[in-house]
C-alpha cells in the first residue's frame, strides 16, 4: 500500500494526529533552520568585530617595532596572542610586503594568501583578516590574523541541539494534548457516519442521530435528522396513496368483472360474444398490470426526487462547511512549500500527500454537489474515440487491470458536454476497477444503433458482479454496495446522462461481471443525408 493510500484510508483520528504532528514538525524544523542561520550570521559578524579589535590592538603595539625595525619586539607582541586560543596564526608584514614577524602556536599554519589590507575572508575552518598598521598617518605595514571557527561551530551545534530537544518536547506535549482533545471531533463524526451507513444499508429512515451540539457536526446531524424525517413522512404519504390507488383499482376491477359477468350471461349463446369477453378480460388484465407498474415507477421516482431534494440541502451545508477549512489547509501547505524550499525529500513527499488528500476531499464535495445540482450541458460535436481517450487519461488504472478498447473508426459523432460525459465514464471505469481488486479485464465497447439513431457505449468488467436484489436500487441516492462511499456515483452518472439526452442501463451476473451501457444521440456523418 502506497503512502498516499495509507493516509487516505486511515481513520480520522490518525489523519488528524498525523496532520497536526506533521505541521508542528515542519514548523519546528523551519524554526531550527532559521535560528541556526541567524546564529551563523551573527557569529560570523561577531568574530569579524572581535578579530578586527585584536588586529587594531596588535597593530598599535607593533608600530614602534616596525618603525625601529625591531623584529624581536614584534615577535614578542605577537606571542602575547597565545592568551587568545582561537587565533591559530598571526603575521606582521612591513610596508614593502615582506614578512616581518610571525606567530604560529599550532600546525594550522597559513592556509591561504592573506587578504588585502582592510578586508577579511571566511573559509570552512577559519577567518582571515588583514588591517593596516598606521602611525601618525604613515602606513608602516599590515597585521594579518587567522582565527579558527571551531568555537563558532560548537556554539551553533550546542544551540541547535537544545532547540531540537525543546522541539521534541513540544511535539510530545502537542501529541498528548491532541490525543486527549481529538475525541471531541472524532467520536461525533464516527457516530454520525455509523448512522448514515445504517440508513444506507437497511433503508431504515426511522433512525435518528442523538447529537445535541452547537458546532458544524451538530448542524450536520440536525440537517440529517430533518432529511430522514421528511423522507419518512414522504414514504408514509406514498404508502397511503398506494393503498388508496390499489383500493380504487380493486374496486374498478370488481366492477369491470361484474360487467363482464353480465355480458357473458347476455352473450352466452354467441361464440363471438364469448371471444369478445375473453379479449376484454385480457385487455383489462394488461391495463391493470400496466397501471400497477406505472404506479410503482411513479412512487420510485417520487422517492428518488425527494431524496435528491433533501440531499441537496445537506450537500449545500457540507460544501459550505468543508470547503473553507480545505482552502485554509491548502493555503497553509502552499506557504510551507514556499518557506521550506531547502527541506529534504520526505518533507516534500508528505506535503504532496496533504495536497492530494485535500484535492480528493474537494472532489468528494464536488461529486456530492453534482449529484443534486446538475449544471446545464454545453454540448460540442466530438467523436466517441476522442471522448473515451480523454477520459482514460484522467483515470488511474492498476497494473493488474487490462483495458481493452473496441471503438470502430466509422462511428458517427455525438453532441454532448465533454466535461459531463467524461465524468460519467470516469465514474463507470472507476466502479469497474473497484470491482476487480485482484485485477482482470476492463472492456470499453461502442456500436451504432442505426434504427434508433444512437450510439451505445458499454463498460464491461470481469469482477464479482452485482446481486440481483441490488440491481433495481443502483441509481437510488445513498445506496451503495461498497465498504467505502455514500452511494452518489451512479446518481451522478444517471443525472448527467439524462441531461445530455441519453439513457443508462445495467446488466450483471453474479460472479461473472457487470456491464453498464450509455446510449447517446448520434449525429449523421458528413455527406450522409
Amino acid at each position: 500500500m502506497s503512502k498516499a493510500h495509507f493516509f487516505r484510508d486511515a481513520p480520522i483520528k490518525r489523519r488528524l494526529r498525523l496532520i497536526a504532528l506533521l505541521s508542528l514538525s515542519l514548523a519546528f524544523f523551519a524554526i531550527i533552520i532559521l535560528l541556526t542561520a541567524r546564529a551563523w550570521i551573527d557569529g560570523r559578524s561577531r568574530m569579524v568585530d572581535e578579530l578586527s579589535a585584536h588586529a587594531g590592538i596588535v597593530g598599535t603595539n607593533a608600530a614602534p617595532a616596525l618603525l625601529f625595525d625591531d623584529r624581536k619586539s614584534a615577535a614578542e607582541i605577537l606571542a602575547a596572542l597565545q592568551a587568545i586560543p582561537d587565533i591559530v596564526y598571526a603575521a606582521i608584514y612591513d610596508k614593502n610586503g615582506q614578512l616581518f614577524a610571525v606567530y604560529q602556536p599550532s600546525e594550522h599554519g597559513l592556509s591561504q594568501l592573506p587578504p588585502s589590507a582592510g578586508t577579511y575572508r571566511f573559509t570552512s575552518i577559519s577567518l582571515a583578516l588583514a588591517e593596516k598598521i598606521v602611525f601618525k598617518g604613515e602606513d608602516l605595514g599590515v597585521i594579518y590574523l587567522q582565527s579558527s571557527l571551531d568555537k563558532l561551530y560548537f556554539e551553533i551545534i550546542h544551540d541547535s541541539v537544545i532547540t531540537a530537544i525543546a522541539a521534541f518536547i513540544a511535539i510530545g506535549l502537542a501529541s498528548f494534548l491532541l490525543t486527549r482533545l481529538q475525541k471531541g471531533i472524532e467520536i461525533p463524526i464516527r457516530d454520525l457516519a455509523s448512522v448514515m451507513q445504517t440508513v444506507s444499508r437497511e433503508q431504515n429512515y426511522a433512525v435518528r442521530t442523538p447529537f445535541q451540539r452547537g458546532d458544524e457536526v451538530g448542524a450536520l446531524a440536525q440537517v440529517f435528522n430533518e432529511m430522514l424525517e421528511r423522507i419518512q413522512q414522504r414514504d408514509q404519504e406514498l404508502a397511503r396513496h398506494r393503498s388508496h390507488l390499489e383500493e380504487i383499482v380493486s374496486q374498478r376491477t370488481a366492477e369491470l368483472k361484474q360487467s363482464n359477468l353480465r355480458l357473458e350471461q347476455e352473450l352466452a349463446v354467441s361464440a363471438r360474444a364469448q371471444a369478445e369477453i375473453q379479449r376484454l378480460n385480457e385487455e383489462l388484465e394488461a391495463k391493470v398490470q400496466e397501471r400497477t407498474r406505472q404506479l410503482l415507477e411513479t412512487q420510485d421516482e417520487l422517492v428518488r426526487k425527494e431524496k435528491l431534494a433533501v440531499l441537496g440541502q445537506v450537500a449545500g451545508s457540507v460544501g459550505h462547511e468543508l470547503r473553507n477549512p480545505l482552502g485554509v489547509m491548502s493555503n497553509a501547505v502552499y506557504f510551507l512549500k514556499m518557506v521550506l524550499t531547502d527541506a529534504d525529500e520526505t518533507v516534500h513527499e508528505y506535503l504532496d500527500i496533504i495536497v492530494k488528500e485535500i484535492a480528493g476531499s474537494e472532489r468528494i464535495v464536488s461529486d456530492l454537489l453534482d449529484s443534486v445540482r446538475t449544471k446545464p450541458p454545453q454540448p460540442l460535436r466530438m467523436g466517441v474515440r476522442e471522448l473515451i481517450g480523454e477520459t482514460l487519461k484522467k483515470c488511474v488504472i492498476p497494473q493488474g487491470v487490462i483495458v481493452r478498447l473496441h471503438v470502430p473508426d466509422r462511428l458517427p459523432p455525438i453532441r454532448v458536454d465533454p466535461q459531463q460525459m467524461q465524468q460519467v465514464f470516469h465514474n463507470l471505469i472507476a466502479n469497474g476497477v473497484d470491482a476487480m481488486p485482484e485485477g482482470g479485464d476492463l472492456e470499453i465497447m461502442a456500436e451504432q444503433d442505426e434504427a434508433a439513431g444512437r450510439v451505445r457505449i458499454s463498460v464491461l468488467d470481469s469482477g464479482i458482479g452485482i446481486a440481483p436484489e441490488h440491481l433495481g436500487r443502483l441509481f437510488q441516492p445513498l445506496f451503495t454496495t461498497k465498504a467505502r462511499g455514500i452511494g452518489l456515483g451512479l446518481v451522478v452518472v444517471k443525472n448527467l446522462t439524462q441531461a445530455n439526452g441519453g439513457a443508462v442501463e445495467v446488466q450483471s451476473e453474479w460472479g461473472k461481471g457487470t456491464k453498464f451501457t450509455v446510449s447517446l444521440p448520434a449525429e449523421p456523418l458528413a455527406g450522409v443525408a
